[in-house]
């Protein structure tokens, strides 16, 4: 999500009011349970399904172009400030994992021509 997020760039289109006002909603939801004794259940059930939303943008099932500049730029910086700032969480970075993954395959190797069946 997080990288998906951060590639958006706001382009303009053939705006539309109901998503616009719909987005703004899920954007809003976001924080109701931060402002209800700071409830992460309820802002991380809303973060869903602003990545619902995010997802449906992606995979250009919804036009990003119908969404206005503010309303872009609110969904963007709520997704990443309540993800990043707020959970404190990350995107991974796929490093090393060659090195992890030909381990594994010594491993098996090692496992299969001594028959040791059972450490694989």
């Amino acid at each position: 999500g997080l990288r998906i997020v951060k590639s958006f760039n706001y382009t303009s289109g053939a705006l539309d009011s109901k998503l616009n006002e719909e987005v703004n909603k899920l954007c809003d939801a976001c924080f109701d349970g931060l402002n209800d004794d700071f409830n992460t259940a309820v802002s991380i059930a809303a973060l869903f399904n602003l990545l619902k939303k995010i997802n449906s943008f992606y995979t250009r099932s919804l036009d990003l172009g119908a969404l206005d500049q503010a309303t872009f730029d609110k969904m963007k910086k709520t997704y990443l400030d309540l993800v990043e700032t707020v959970l404190g969480l990350s995107e991974e970075k796929n490093e090393g994992t060659e090195i992890f993954i030909s381990g594994l395959i010594e491993v098996y190797q090692y496992a299969k021509a001594n028959k040791e069946y059972d450490k694989v």
